[in-house]
């Protein structure tokens, strides 16, 4: 069992390290490919191409170069970025016959161009993979609730177990059909400090109703992994079943087993995994923790009685209880999948709400109402990249179309040493007619370079915290 588990675990990281760097590579490529391109079809001569940076560990050169082109394509050692190097007096000398198609020389229009056309396609990654997914499908977990949280938001609002969410509208608007659970999500985030309309189906009776959820109680900041938690939401409904037991857990010690169905904790039917794990949690705020009698439907077997007594654990500033055990089976899925020009919309529609929520949390950090731990690094992105490899190629397509939105809203930034840096230059040139002087350039420069760098611990600080707390 062990050779089992070490194998799985270093075929796991194999598949992070590939899914990682293949991420990576794509990101960059395409990035880097649009200064290329537009480079190309301004005239301007790009002397070399690079993924990566550092020492080169492969170069190449096309036998049949495009006209007046003879590019260098390089990939380095450094898989954390890339670069396009353009003729440009700026940087060394250029012969007489070539200057006109040095970069400097270009116009105000061409250079901007040439600029904004990285992270533009980075836009365009991500509107073409989620077009993609949009039209082939995929399969995502049905908007079924789990039973509220006692007393919140959504309790309040009358929402219940097994209600199925069919669409969402802010008061006076039009109403938006909710597909899966991701779609209800991503819509109540849209819509933070409004009062909704939901247009829910029971699971029980099937009969449809309104429900009015009132955001305007809710705290603003949806970069918190916990916000949705904070509305009472226990995410997708499940069954209430055993499925994991820790080793060695107050479960395993009572007799708790794998499959096992809870019928009733202390005479009360739970509706769904959702409400056992209240139940559970709720003992442990006595001390010492109340034993709950449990019965359980086990395959082969008549209905069980067993004892379960919590441990008692402090979770922030509230006291919980924990038995050990993984509840709930997987969500009901749904394929969801969209015509061309349906598809099409939701991908525009999609970025644009990417983009604004990516910038909007980036503004909330910069005056101090969001965390900075909401910024990742390169290590999370490595976890994440490899936890979509395995659920899917569809589910990676989209991690890359998410981060694609982040690396193009990213380098669009106004920080000098970023495309937006040099852009707001451009723009300052097209205002004065003029470019600004060359010692404000320099230490706008170093300052872009500080706040990049800057930025970079902040991103490793949380990967490494992350890890070890």
């Amino acid at each position: 069992w062990a050779c089992v588990s070490a194998g799985a675990h270093e075929a796991i990281f194999i598949m992070t390290v590939l899914a990682f760097l293949v991420a990576l590579a794509v990101l960059i490529a395409v990035h880097e490919y649009g200064h290329y391109r537009m480079a190309v079809a301004c005239d301007v001569k790009v002397l070399q191409f690079s993924i990566g940076l550092g020492r080169p560990i492969w170069r190449w050169r096309s036998s049949r170069p495009r006209p007046g082109q003879d590019t260098e394509f390089v990939v380095g050692w450094i898989p954390l970025g890339g670069y396009v190097r353009m003729l440009d007096e700026t940087e060394s000398d250029v012969p007489a016959h070539e200057r006109e198609r040095a970069f400097n020389r270009q116009s105000l229009w061409r250079r901007s161009a040439i600029v904004a056309a990285g992270p533009m396609a980075n836009l365009l990654l991500a509107f073409v993979l989620l077009w993609v997914l949009n039209v082939w499908g995929v399969s995502m977990p049905q908007a079924i609730l789990a039973k509220p949280v006692a007393a919140s938001i959504a309790d309040q609002a009358g929402l219940r177990s097994g209600d199925m969410v069919l669409s969402v509208a802010n008061q006076g608007g039009t109403p938006q059909d909710i597909y899966s659970m991701p779609d209800l999500n991503w819509a109540l985030m849209q819509n933070v400090g409004a009062v909704l309309d939901l247009l829910v189906q029971s699971r029980d009776s099937g009969k449809q109703r309104q429900v009015q959820l009132d955001l305007t109680q809710a705290h603003t900041d949806t970069s918190d992994a916990q916000w949705l938690r904070s509305l009472g939401l226990q995410g997708a409904w499940t069954a209430p079943v055993v499925t994991e037991v820790v080793v060695a857990s107050v479960a395993q010690s009572a007799g708790i087993k794998r499959g096992d169905r809870i019928l009733r904790v202390d005479g009360k039917v739970p509706e769904d995994a959702s409400e056992v794990r209240q139940l559970i949690r709720q003992a442990g705020q006595n001390d010492p923790p109340k034993a709950q009698i449990w019965e359980v439907q086990r395959r082969g077997d008549s209905a069980l009685l067993i004892e379960v007594k919590p441990e008692r654990m402090q979770e922030g500033q509230a006291w919980v209880g924990r038995i050990g055990v993984r509840l709930g089976e997987p969500p009901a899925q749904t394929l969801v999948r969209h015509g061309p020009v349906q598809a099409a919309q939701l991908a525009v529609q999609r970025c644009w709400e990417l983009s604004v929520t990516t910038l909007h949390i980036f503004a909330r950090m910069l005056v101090g109402q969001a965390s900075w731990s909401n910024l990742s690094g390169p290590v999370t992105m490595a976890e994440q990249a490899g936890q979509s490899a395995q659920q899917g190629w569809t589910t990676f397509l989209a991690f890359l179309a998410f981060v694609s939105v982040g690396l193009a809203v990213l380098n669009l930034l106004p920080i000098p040493i970023l495309d937006g840096g040099h852009l707001m230059c451009y723009l300052w040139e097209a205002v004065t007619g003029s470019p600004p002087a060359k010692a404000w350039m320099a230490g706008l420069q170093k300052v872009g370079l500080a706040a990049v760098l800057s930025l970079m611990a902040v991103a490793l600080y949380n990967d490494v915290a992350r890890w070890l707390f």
